[in-house]
């Protein structure tokens, strides 16, 4: 049907980066902090309790910046993962849709590699890029630029 071919490298992953921290866990952060706050304002004015204030704040604190220190590591375990199976630190990929399944096409694999639509358990649209998950937590890249109007629908 048709094809985007793109390179996947360390600009990609950083990128995406923001794009692949799952909408629930962010829900799930964020309800986290609001409860410490509460719990911050309850201890610090209504109980006076400085001690569960602070720890409270730290909480709050960590909670916070975690989504940050998880993305940043999400690139680099990507890019470690490349140079240690690839011996490379980028690759050009091919993403082909068919009727009944994506197929990829890398520079550093010698066999396609097939996902089945029934697979996809998630897309998500990007400025540049369609990402699409699977069920094993697969990312599938489709570059945008290269697809008409018609196909990006």
């Amino acid at each position: 049907m048709y094809k985007t071919t793109g390179i996947i490298d360390k600009n990609f992953y950083e990128s995406i980066k923001y794009h692949i921290y799952p909408k629930k866990r962010i829900g799930l952060l964020k309800i986290c902090i609001i409860v410490l706050f509460l719990c911050y304002l309850l201890f610090s004015f209504c109980l006076r309790d400085l001690e569960w204030a602070c720890i409270c704040v730290f909480n709050i604190s960590l909670f916070a910046f975690l989504p940050f220190c998880i993305l940043k590591k999400y690139v680099k375990i990507n890019m470690d993962r490349m140079q240690e199976n690839y011996h490379t630190d980028s690759m050009n990929v091919s993403t082909e849709f068919t009727e009944e399944s994506i197929i990829l096409y890398s520079s550093v694999r010698q066999d396609p590699t097939q996902i089945y639509y029934q697979d996809i358990s998630g897309v998500v649209l990007t400025e540049k890029y369609y990402l699409i998950f699977t069920k094993a937590e697969q990312l599938i890249c489709v570059f945008t630029d290269q697809l008409q109007e018609r196909d990006r629908l």
